[in-house]
């Protein structure tokens, strides 16, 4: 299993973090959720704003639109059908919280 700590910190696993974590999540190998965002969050961490896209079409794939919505801001490629189904103070709450990079999760 590979996990954060044993992938390499460097912008250079992007593309490595982003093949795998949307392999994981669209079954490619086999489906395991909780790994393809993890990868996906580690790439964005390093810089990827692909990630952040990834991310937002996942989570907009099984039924999450504040996630789907938070990670659409981070890609800068607003996801209307998730931004559609929340009240205006959640998104308003969402930009707001995109701008915090730490936060990955909530």
């Amino acid at each position: 299993m590979i996990t954060l700590e044993k992938t390499n910190g460097s912008s250079d696993s992007i593309p490595i973090l982003l093949f795998l974590g949307h392999s994981y999540y669209t079954n490619y190998f086999v489906e395991n959720n909780e790994l393809a965002t993890t990868l996906l969050k580690k790439a964005w961490l390093l810089g990827s704003i692909d990630a952040a896209e990834e991310l937002s079409f996942f989570y907009n794939k099984f039924d999450e639109p504040e996630k789907a919505y938070f990670w659409s801001v981070r890609s800068e490629n607003i996801n209307r059908d998730a931004e559609k189904r929340l009240k205006l103070d959640t998104v308003n709450n969402l930009k707001k919280l995109a701008k915090q990079k730490e936060v990955v999760d909530f």
